[in-house]
């Protein structure tokens, strides 16, 4: 199983910003544009995973597969229903679990950093939140509320920070990725 490594991590978010970016153009709602950056999100991990040897499942939001986060990759095996003839999806490792959350109110980013808190401690994870979570103020509490779920992780951590949808008709579609423990 190839694992992304930050450069990639990087131009994967960018790429997604990117195309959401282009196809919201004529779209004012803001939480529209946000959706659209997670399908283009979801779509990039698709891509990435498509030539790997493993079956890889990506589920996000809408999708009927959804899970716990707005966006799960895992390692899938194919087995049998034991009633109805068809084939079942069964989880055999979770590669990736991220949230997006582009509101500045800290509740809903407590929310979403408790969803990824109670994901497996062993998958990588990532937080995409606006930009505007990168001032000083607000990068201290959001860093103190990441390392404690990073000290109990064994996967990857990263906070990517991007333009709130709001922003994006004027946005150059760059990205500010943060590691964690500073990977």
């Amino acid at each position: 199983m190839r694992k992304i490594d930050r450069v990639e991590l990087s131009k994967l978010l960018e790429d997604a910003l990117e195309g959401a970016i282009q196809d919201t153009k004529d779209v004012s709602d803001h939480n529209r544009r946000s959706a659209l950056f997670v399908k283009y999100l979801a779509n990039q991990f698709r891509d990435y995973y498509s030539n790997d040897e493993s079956i890889v499942r990506v589920a996000s939001a809408g999708n009927p597969q959804e899970f716990l986060h707005d966006i799960s990759i895992s390692q899938i095996e194919i087995i049998n229903s034991p009633v109805l003839e068809v084939e079942l999806d069964r989880i055999v490792n979770v590669l990736w679990q991220i949230e997006v959350e582009m509101s500045n109110d800290g509740r809903e980013v407590m929310y979403d950093l408790n969803k990824l808190r109670a994901g497996t401690v062993d998958s990588d994870k990532l937080f995409v939140v606006r930009k505007s979570w990168s001032d000083t103020v607000n990068l201290t509490w959001l860093t103190e509320q990441v390392l404690g779920i990073a000290e109990h992780q064994t996967g990857r951590l990263f906070v990517a920070f991007i333009p709130h949808p709001a922003d994006w008709d004027d946005a150059e579609p760059s990205v500010d990725l943060l590691g964690y423990p500073y990977i």
